[in-house]
């Protein structure tokens, strides 16, 4: 890999500065509430820095919605073991992203923000950006399970077990936050799992 020079050092150590202090400012105050002064001040930065990487508020949260998504699928890549049953892939995509969330709750945060944001109707392009991303994460999630799919007429579409698993882990994880209890995951991992493959198995059985 190309050796950085000093202003792109430099300019990474900015992005990085802004990267993390917008986190902190979005978790506590909210995207429509926080402000770029807010982020710059956070960062210890100039606002004229700042508009230097972002030119508003909306493309700093397409950044940041696409940087936590790009992290979230690696942090899930990284618990899948190939060829794994549906069993097995299920417990590694749930443990993946409650590890993510977990060591990075300002990105948790803001997803589900944004998750609210692009609930609205709105024909601003930035929004349709975001929506392309949480399109991302769901779209990995359903490949991940191709081939582990029981078939027939009971077989669970991917893509419906992707947004069921998106949204049990997500709705469970922002209540553990609200409870301060982000602990034994690897526990809750396996609960989660278990709730879902439950029910699979009771959508599989066949009246006598």
């Amino acid at each position: 890999m190309e050796e950085l020079s000093r202003s792109q050092r430099k300019k990474k150590r900015t992005l990085d500065k802004i990267v993390k202090a917008s986190y902190e400012v979005f978790s506590s105050r909210g995207l429509s509430q926080a402000t770029l002064e807010e982020i710059a001040e956070a960062a210890d930065i100039g606002k004229g820095t700042l508009y230097g990487h972002f030119e508003s508020k909306m493309h700093l949260i397409v950044y940041l919605v696409r940087h936590s998504t790009d992290e979230l699928i690696e942090s899930m890549k990284g618990r899948l073991k190939e060829p794994g049953n549906l069993s097995d892939r299920l417990r590694s995509l749930i443990q993946g992203q409650l590890q993510f969330y977990k060591n990075n709750q300002g990105a948790f945060k803001l997803l589900f923000f944004a998750r609210a944001m692009v609930k609205q109707k709105s024909n601003d392009p930035l929004v349709e950006e975001i929506r392309g991303e949480f399109k991302r994460f769901l779209n990995f999630l359903r490949v991940s399970f191709n081939g582990s799919i029981p078939g027939g007429e009971t077989g669970i579409p991917p893509e419906d077990l992707a947004v069921a698993v998106a949204g049990l882990v997500s709705g469970a994880f922002s209540f553990w936050l609200i409870e301060e209890s982000t602990r034994d995951l690897e526990k809750r991992s396996d609960l989660l799992a278990n709730i879902l493959l439950s029910g699979l198995a009771a959508k599989d059985a066949k009246p006598a």
